[in-house]
């Protein structure tokens, strides 16, 4: 059993190695159009994987601003989209600066809360 991101096990799924049991997704992945979600088998689980350019907080502004630009331009290209995100069965999701520090901070929350929660820390 793994978890792992479609890439780390495509594979071996079309070799007929591994077989999918659920996604971890509100939706089904159509690369995987068969195989259920977490709450289609009736657990409240969806976790998302994200990447992202992180940076000092004390940059200027107009250099987050100039970065910021850089990566949303690179974000909408077709390049991006046809040779990163279906390439590698990845779903799309823009977020700026604020956005993305705010996922951060979420994705902390719930860390360790579940780290927690296993005895793992305290």
């Amino acid at each position: 059993m793994i978890w792992a991101n479609p890439p780390e096990f495509v594979s071996q799924y079309e070799a007929k190695m591994v077989r999918p049991m659920a996604v971890a997704q509100e939706n089904r992945i159509q690369a995987f159009k068969d195989v259920p979600n977490f709450r289609e088998n009736g657990l409240d689980v969806v976790f998302k994987f994200y990447r992202g350019v992180v940076a000092p907080p004390d940059l200027p502004a107009d250099v987050v601003a100039y970065y910021e630009s850089m990566m949303k331009k690179l974000n909408d290209t077709q390049a991006w989209k046809e040779n990163y995100l279906a390439k590698y069965i990845l779903s799309p999701g823009w977020q700026g600066h604020k956005e993305f520090t705010k996922t951060i901070a979420d994705s902390e929350v719930v860390f360790e809360e579940t780290l927690k929660g296993l005895g793992l820390i305290k």
